[in-house]
C-alpha cells in the first residue's frame, strides 16, 4: 500500500541520507462531499416523505445534539435530564452546560486505549506526559474539557496564536453576522476559512463588513502510521504522536494558497 510504503521510504531517509534519492508515492485521499442547507433540507424532505421509518427524526436529532450515531444508540431515558442529554462518556447539551458522566471511569478507559494502539508511535511517550495529566485531573464540564485539550494542543504543536472564547463575545445570531462580530471583536482583518465556507455565508455580506475572507484549500497530510492503510480525519494526537517535531510543518504545507481570496472594494 502507499502509505506503508512512503513510511519505509521516510525512515530509511532517516538513517542513510543517501536515501534522499529515493521517490515517494503520490496519494490523493478521497475528499468528503459536505451538503449544503439546500441539500440537508431536501434530504429531510425525502426522509420525512418516506413511506416507513423515522429517519428523518433521527438526522434531526443528530444534527441538533452533534452526537455520533454510535453514541445516540447508547442512549437510555436515565440519560435524559431536563437541560441535559448523558451519554456514558461524554454529554452533548448546550454550549458551557454540557455535563461529564461521573459515574463512569471514562477517564482509565480513553488513556488505555491511547497507550494501546500507539504502543509503535516513536514519539508517544514524549507527549504522553501532558495527556496522563488531563485525564487525571477531575472534569464536570465538557467545555471545560475540550478548552484544557485544545490549550495542551495547540502548546504542543508550538501555536502561539492568540484564544479567545465566542462565548464570551456579544454576537448575533445569523451565521453570517456571527463571524462579522467575532472578526470584528479579535480586531481581525482577515477571515480564513474552511473550503465549505461559501455554504453557509453570505459572501457579499460578509465583503461589506471590511474583513477579507481567504478560503483555503486545505489537502490532508499522508504520514506513516501506526496502521495501514492511511485514514485521513483521525485526532491530531495521531499525528504528533507518529510524526513529533515534524507535525506543525506537514500542517502548514497541507494548507494550499487560498481558492479564494475577497475583500471589499
Amino acid at each position: 500500500a502507499t502509505p506503508r510504503y512512503n513510511g519505509i521510504v521516510n525512515a530509511i531517509r532517516k538513517i542513510v541520507p543517501a536515501a534522499a534519492c529515493i521517490p515517494r508515492r503520490s496519494y490523493v485521499p478521497v475528499e468528503k462531499h459536505i451538503p449544503t442547507k439546500e441539500e440537508f433540507k431536501r434530504l429531510l424532505v425525502a426522509l420525512d416523505t418516506a413511506v416507513s421509518g423515522h429517519a428523518g427524526l433521527v438526522i434531526r436529532f443528530l444534527a441538533h445534539t452533534g452526537l455520533r450515531i454510535n453514541e445516540a444508540r447508547l442512549l437510555e431515558w436515565p440519560h435524559i435530564r431536563e437541560d441535559h442529554i448523558y451519554v456514558p462518556a461524554n454529554v452533548v447539551a448546550e454550549s458551557g452546560t454540557a455535563s461529564i458522566h461521573q459515574t463512569v471511569d471514562w477517564q482509565s478507559k480513553h488513556l488505555r486505549a491511547v497507550e494501546m494502539h500507539y504502543g509503535r508511535a516513536a514519539y508517544r511517550d514524549r507527549f504522553l506526559v501532558g495527556l496522563r495529566e488531563m485525564y487525571r485531573r477531575p472534569w464536570e464540564r465538557l467545555s471545560a474539557l475540550n478548552l484544557a485539550v485544545l490549550r495542551w494542543l495547540l502548546e504542543t504543536f508550538g501555536i502561539n496564536t492568540p484564544l479567545r472564547l465566542a462565548s464570551e463575545m456579544s454576537l448575533r445570531d445569523d451565521p453570517t453576522d456571527r463571524l462579522i462580530d467575532i472578526c470584528r471583536a479579535a480586531g481581525a482583518t482577515h477571515y480564513l476559512a474552511g473550503s465549505g465556507a461559501t455554504s453557509y455565508m453570505d459572501v457579499p455580506r460578509f465583503e461589506a463588513s471590511g474583513v477579507t475572507l481567504e478560503v483555503q484549500d486545505f489537502r490532508h497530510p499522508v504520514y506513516p502510521q501506526c496502521y495501514d492503510p492511511f485514514i485521513p480525519g483521525m485526532a491530531a494526537i495521531d499525528l504528533l504522536f507518529t510524526s513529533g517535531d515534524d507535525a506543525l510543518r506537514q500542517l502548514r504545507e497541507a494548507r494550499r494558497t487560498p481558492a479564494r481570496s475577497m475583500s471589499a472594494g
